[in-house]
């Protein structure tokens, strides 16, 4: 059931018309914040490390759970594989996020790294990239998140990972939307909205759209961002994200 009705919806999307650009930013910023946990997921499907019941935690957004699993999982870590210990270690640097702890985020995915040490041949150096680079971000380091974002980058070519590359555009369009170089961060959210219509990703379709969305916006083209930010606020609606949405007001 929605948890806003048709009438409620409507009011929305005339709103988004109305918009301010403090109000894109805020709500653009809920969306990312949003959009890490959909977006890990979807990438470690068929992961022989992957924990079913953490990784449901995390899409559910039932983030006290997925700390208790966590928690239970750092007791026994050092008896895990290294693998094994660089995915829970990305995994806690997920929720670090999600929960604003960005210090702690950055902690967790470096010993990530550290875990893998030299297995170069590793799957889980997209993911590890990744953490890193997220965690840059949000700490505001935006050059040593550069440097992960293109190691992800060349990552995702090398393993064909959609998913990934996916990840290494959206990272490189923050960096870019920070660093005010609005033209550049809207080739790159295009690129990676073209991605996940590629790869049919449902779930991060509409964060795309409010990336796509505020870029344009940043760019005074205001027409064509409420375009991408009312198809946003339609599929938000449809998945029943609009509680996050509601937050913004």
């Amino acid at each position: 059931t929605p948890l806003y009705s048709s009438a409620a919806s409507d009011v929305y999307k005339r709103q988004i018309r109305s918009f301010t650009h403090t109000r894109r930013q805020l709500i653009i910023t809920i969306f990312l914040i949003m959009s890490g946990s959909v977006l890990v997921c979807n990438a470690q499907e068929g992961n022989k490390y992957r924990d079913d019941l953490l990784e449901n935690y995390i899409k559910q957004n039932s983030i006290s759970e997925a700390k208790t699993l966590l928690a239970q999982k750092r007791d026994s870590i050092s008896l895990f594989s290294p693998e094994k210990q660089a995915y829970y270690l990305n995994r806690s640097s997920q929720v670090s996020l999600i929960q604003g702890d960005f210090q702690q985020a950055l902690i967790e995915a470096k010993n990530a790294s550290k875990a893998l040490g030299n297995n170069t041949e590793s799957s889980l150096w997209g993911e590890t990239y990744r953490s890193v680079c997220f965690a840059y971000i949000r700490n505001g380091k935006l050059d040593s998140a550069l440097i992960f974002a293109e190691k992800l980058y060349a990552f995702s070519k090398t393993k064909g990972d959609e998913a990934m590359k996916r990840a290494a555009l959206l990272a490189l369009g923050n960096i870019s939307l920070q660093n005010k170089s609005y033209q550049k961060s809207l080739e790159f959210y295009t690129e990676a909205l073209q991605v996940t219509e590629s790869i049919q990703d449902s779930i991060n379709l509409k964060v795309d759209y409010y990336n796509v969305g505020l870029a344009l916006s940043q760019l005074n083209e205001h027409e064509k961002s409420n375009t991408y930010l009312l198809k946003a606020a339609e599929l938000a609606e449809k998945q029943n994200f609009w509680d996050l949405v509601a937050r913004s007001y």
